[in-house]
């Protein structure tokens, strides 16, 4: 939650320009974020970029281009930019595209990115909804991180990946293996529809084989550590009605969301563990006499995959003309620095502590501190990047 003093900052749109320039002067680690779009020296890939903003009073302008660090600082000093989002690297240099025809101007390569976004979960999630967002919220987050990360892995063989937090209630994955960057938009839409379990999970289409496939196995080994903590404890669930509706929603067979209501009328449940134990144990009486004819005999994994599995937003990834929000900038709903995330800080990182802009500029040493080791991090992650080895061990 914000304190008084950083809302303060926020809500008087004079002030936050003030302490944006400040911080892109004084703080901004253009020169690393140059080399992590594509060169260490701001040669001709970078150039090729394309960069926007949002300057105050919402004006949107595209198709920016920079020479490099000092060009990229000297500009977010000059025109302090509320946002600032980066895509593609064209087949000429954005600020020059009207000098060459439209065919001789197309996004070529950027990195696959996929985006959580906590919205996203509003039909799940009770502690919170659509902007807010809190430490119990993160959660589902972190859930989604792990399974992601694992599939990129072990499907894919990514090995080059970047998470990036918002700034305010989602989180950034930045693939730039160079495989990846090359891809075109019909190679990573199928990327994110093999990830995406969203069609199968509505009963749209087939998604349990024999075997089970290794995404959804993994998933559930993932999902099954934390569902209790996450939905029944945190969330509790079956306490308001919008959860239990969800979760019976879930089940597809008629006659056994029927049965449950029921049972759980007679039973009189309370408690969101009492629920679940009364919906499991019902499932687990109809598999025993059923048996493989059971209508219910994924129906307990789905309910936990609806509930788990990472909600993705296919345009962010699918297209590669798509613009994000950069690495450490500014959100200008909170003043949170966008900052690299540490593997290891994944289930811990608390997004209402987040480093931002006020302490920064106003020099509370403990941000300052923060800020320091999150940038010294991410160089370290730029030289095993360089050297090209797996980012496994990276912003430790």
């Amino acid at each position: 939650m914000l304190s008084e003093t950083d809302r303060a900052v926020i809500c008087d749109r004079d002030v936050f320009r003030k302490y944006l320039g400040q911080y892109y002067g004084r703080h901004f680690p253009a020169e690393q974020i140059v080399r992590w779009l594509g060169s260490a020296t701001g040669g001709a890939s970078f150039q090729k970029r394309e960069f926007s903003f949002t300057l105050s009073g919402d004006i949107y302008v595209r198709y920016l281009s920079f020479s490099g660090d000092k060009d990229l600082r000297e500009t977010l000093a000059r025109r302090v930019p509320e946002k600032i989002d980066v895509g593609a690297v064209y087949t000429a240099r954005p600020a020059d595209r009207k000098a060459v025809s439209p065919d001789a101007f197309t996004p070529e390569r950027k990195e696959v990115v996929f985006d959580i976004d906590m919205t996203d979960y509003d039909d799940v999630r009770l502690c919170c909804s659509k902007t807010e967002m809190c430490s119990k919220c993160w959660k589902f987050v972190s859930v989604g991180m792990d399974i992601l990360e694992e599939i990129l892995r072990d499907d894919f063989g990514f090995s080059q990946l970047l998470w990036v937090f918002s700034g305010r209630r989602g989180i950034h994955c930045w693939v730039s293996d160079e495989r990846a960057c090359v891809l075109e938009n019909r190679a990573r839409k199928a990327l994110c529809s093999y990830i995406d379990l969203r069609r199968g999970l509505s009963g749209r289409t087939a998604l349990f084989g024999n075997p089970t496939h290794p995404i959804i196995t993994r998933a559930l080994r993932a999902i099954d550590t934390r569902f209790e903590e996450i939905i029944l404890h945190d969330q509790n669930i079956f306490a308001a009605e919008k959860g239990r509706e969800y979760i019976l929603g879930t089940i597809l067979d008629a006659q056994t969301q029927k049965e449950i209501r029921a049972e759980w009328k007679r039973k009189g449940c309370v408690e969101s563990e009492e629920y679940w134990k009364t919906l499991t144990e019902l499932i687990e009486k109809d598999l025993r006499k059923n048996k493989r004819f059971s209508k219910n005999i994924h129906t307990l994994d789905i309910i936990k995959l609806r509930c788990l599995y990472p909600r993705l937003d296919e345009g962010v990834t699918a297209h590669t003309g798509h613009l994000l929000k950069i690495p450490f900038s500014i959100h200008p709903k909170t003043g949170f620095v966008s900052i690299p995330l540490r593997p290891k800080d994944r289930r811990s990182f608390d997004p209402a502590s987040c480093v931002g802009l006020r302490g920064l500029v106003d020099g509370d040493e403990e941000a300052l501190k923060e800020f320091k080791d999150i940038v010294a991090r991410f160089q370290d992650f730029l030289h095993r990047k360089e050297d090209g080895l797996d980012s496994d061990s990276s912003l430790l």
